[in-house]
């Protein structure tokens, strides 16, 4: 499919996949008050590990830097899993078996 490997894919999928699963958790966590784009911005920025803490206001709340702090390390397996995959497929690709 468009010249992406299927492991590649797989790991795209996965990462979009936990952004959901991240911003239903942080809605479900977070103040009712918190817009849903402030949710799905807390979310992408842990599970891509950039982690800025600061948009929901949740430092007080221990289930809530629980929830983020799990978000991080999934983030950053997924990180360091897309790079793999990036890699592998690169090299599959220059040495034409890709």
């Amino acid at each position: 499919m468009f010249g992406i490997s299927k492991k590649f894919l797989q790991v795209i999928i996965i990462i979009f996949l936990i952004v959901v699963i991240g911003t239903i958790g942080f809605k479900l966590i977070g103040e009712s008050k918190t817009s849903i784009l402030d949710i799905l911005y807390m979310a992408a920025t842990s599970v891509i590990t950039v982690g800025y803490g600061d948009i929901i206001g949740f430092y007080d709340k221990p289930m809530e830097k629980l929830f983020a702090i799990i978000s991080l390390f999934i983030g950053a397996g997924c990180a360091i899993s897309f790079h793999d995959s990036g890699c592998l497929f690169y090299r599959r690709r220059t040495e034409g078996r890709g």
